[in-house]
């Protein structure tokens, strides 16, 4: 594997990752309507080496008579986190028919589309470099 399908393969790669977190997102977008009051009681730190450090914020919330306590679906991403503090209330987002699935904001449907072009680019621009490298390894030769 040369550096030119490398590259292409680790665009693709990024773009496939992207992808799936949009539609991942958009199904919870579409399923958390309802916008209700909780508590921020906890923040899991996630860290993974090859990854940037992810926050995921743990709730808790009244719904229709019940409590839950949840850890959100989606990780703090847009969110200033010096601004956070535990014990506050903040408006989140759940799901009527689960209401254990909760995120902490919705994209608007600009954000989304623009997400879903960047996905599908970067899957598209591998096969791009791979034509333009064939083109000019054959002009070369």
């Amino acid at each position: 594997m040369d550096y030119l399908e490398l590259v292409a393969l680790i665009l693709f790669l990024i773009g496939f990752y992207k992808l799936v977190y949009v539609i991942r997102y958009k199904d919870l977008h579409n399923a958390c309507k309802e916008q209700i009051q909780a508590t921020l009681i906890g923040i899991n730190i996630i860290t993974k080496e090859e990854s940037p450090t992810s926050y995921r914020p743990i709730y808790k919330y009244s719904y229709k008579a019940i409590t839950y306590k949840n850890e959100a679906s989606l990780p703090f991403k847009r969110i200033d986190y010096s601004k956070v503090e535990v014990g506050s209330t903040y408006s989140i987002y759940i799901d009527p028919e689960s209401p254990e699935t909760c995120i902490p904001y919705k994209l608007s449907e600009k954000e989304c589309r623009r997400k879903l072009v960047t996905a599908f680019i970067l899957m598209l621009l591998p096969f791009v470099l791979l034509a333009v490298g064939a083109f000019v390894k054959q002009l070369l030769l």
